[in-house]
């Protein structure tokens, strides 16, 4: 068991390493943008410029409060630096967390303009704004199981920022997950809770409700 442990620790650093190399050497603007060989239903003429094997650009802009109340900027072309964004979170995060699943995550929110953000109750540096943050639950077989979600992540060992439950600690209803370049590794996990404060989960806590086996 040992040496196991010890063979993970260090795939992990090499996965890590080779993360950082890339994201530093990255094109600044615009590099990633219809130059994938990806021909999954994300990419291709009319994408919008998505890169991805499962999730359009109608799903990175899906929004509930923008089709409600008709916000225009919500649905519009996205920067160069937004496509790079979301594709590098696709890449990264996304596509083998799915890949991983077996079927696509059911969106309530990914991309927000700035409108639909300070009307959702959003951070003015919320990373939704940039496309790196995305709210969402999992449902396999008609039942929602977000479990599966956190405990693919820590299997693949993918980089995250932070993720929050929402409805329960034990049996979210629905997750946040955000990923920052700049700080792709703090997994940081809170919990909101009913009077919308938050509270930060102990790694203990996450290991023995979702990862124990």
């Amino acid at each position: 068991m040992a040496a196991k442990k010890k063979k993970n620790k260090n795939s992990g650093g090499i996965v890590l390493l080779g993360l950082a190399l890339y994201l530093f050497t990255r094109p600044r603007v615009g590099g990633e943008i219809g130059t994938g060989t990806n021909t999954g239903s994300g990419s291709g003429s009319g994408s919008g410029g998505i890169i991805s094997k499962y999730y359009t650009i109608d799903d990175v802009q899906k929004s509930k409060i923008g089709t409600e109340q008709n916000i225009q900027e919500q649905f519009g072309a996205l920067s160069p630096l937004q496509i790079r964004d979301i594709n590098d979170f696709l890449r990264i995060v996304l596509d083998p967390l799915t890949d991983r699943l077996g079927s696509k995550l059911n969106i309530s929110s990914w991309w927000r303009s700035p409108k639909v953000n300070q009307l959702a109750g959003g951070v003015s540096n919320s990373l939704h704004l940039r496309g790196t943050a995305i709210d969402f639950y999992f449902m396999q077989d008609g039942i929602i199981d977000n479990k599966k979600v956190i405990k693919a992540l820590y299997d693949l060992q993918l980089p995250f920022t932070e993720m929050v439950f929402y409805g329960s600690k034990v049996a979210p209803k629905s997750l946040h997950l955000a990923f920052d370049y700049k700080n792709p590794v703090q997994k940081e996990i809170l919990f909101k809770k009913p009077d919308g404060d938050y509270e930060l989960l102990s790694k203990e806590f996450v290991y023995n409700n979702f990862l124990k086996t």
